[in-house]
């Protein structure tokens, strides 16, 4: 079991080069482990190898789709 008196590992999933490190920043400053993917496919590789706590998802990542039919 996972002693979150480590803090969280975070997973961002963020294209805009100008927000990734803030938040990065932020986040690891507070004690969290923090990794950082720029698209919904690089998020899906590192969710599956990482298992992250939390993850920060830019829903306009490029290669997300939305079903927008409901």
């Amino acid at each position: 079991m996972r002693n979150y008196d480590d803090g969280a590992i975070i997973l961002v999933g963020e294209d805009e080069v100008t927000m990734r490190p803030v938040l990065h920043a932020q986040l690891s400053a507070r004690g969290h482990s923090v990794y950082e993917a720029a698209t919904v496919a690089d998020v899906l590789r590192t969710v599956s190898s990482l298992e992250p706590d939390v993850i920060l998802l830019d829903v306009g990542l490029p290669d997300i789709r939305w079903n927008r039919s409901h």
